[in-house]
C-alpha cells in the first residue's frame, strides 16, 4: 500500500503585461448608417487595420507595458495505490 500527497505552489508579483493600444476603434462615428463598417472590412479582408484606420493613424504597433499583474497558483495532488500479489 502506497499513499502520496504532493503540494505545489507559486506566487508572482509585478509581472509585465503588454497591451496593443493603437487598435481599430469599436465604431465609426462618421458613418451613422453602419458604424461597424471598418470592423467588418478588417474581418472580411477588404480593409487593413493599421496604420490608416487605427486610433492613431500613421503609427503602427503602439504597445503599452505595465507591471501590475500578479498570480497565485496552488495545487494539491493525492494518490493511493494498493498492490496485490496473487503468486
Amino acid at each position: 500500500m502506497v499513499a502520496v500527497v504532493q503540494y505545489v505552489g507559486s506566487d508572482g508579483w509585478s509581472q509585465t503585461t503588454t497591451a496593443a493600444i493603437n487598435t481599430l476603434p469599436l465604431t465609426d462615428p462618421t458613418n451613422s448608417a453602419n458604424p461597424y463598417d471598418d470592423r467588418e472590412g478588417v474581418a472580411n479582408g477588404s480593409l487593413e487595420c493599421e496604420p490608416v484606420t487605427a486610433s492613431n493613424p500613421g503609427f503602427s504597433g503602439i504597445e503599452q507595458e505595465e507591471n501590475e499583474t500578479n498570480f497565485n497558483y496552488n495545487s494539491l495532488q493525492a494518490a493511493f495505490a494498493l498492490r496485490i500479489n496473487t503468486a
